[in-house]
């Protein structure tokens, strides 16, 4: 574990929030835009098996982006 910090510190990547004020210091924005992605989850039954949560963390994760560009969710077309 030492070894992946110090190499993450060597890269720039480990405090580069201290040196720029847009880059967030935790991940707590990321885990709370997927807390309602979790909790559909954990209540519906589509997950009862791999194939079916990994269908479903796809199908989030494609919303979730489009949602986040400001786009229209029912208009995209792939």
């Amino acid at each position: 574990m030492l070894n992946g910090l110090g190499t993450h510190h060597d890269r720039g990547n480990l405090l580069r929030f201290l040196g720029n004020p847009s880059v967030e210091p935790t991940n707590n924005r990321a885990e709370r835009a997927l807390r309602g992605a979790v909790m559909a989850r954990k209540v519906s039954h589509c997950s009862k098996n791999q194939r079916g949560a990994d269908a479903r963390a796809a199908f989030m994760s494609v919303i979730k982006a489009l949602r986040k560009r400001g786009l229209d969710i029912r208009a995209w077309n792939m």
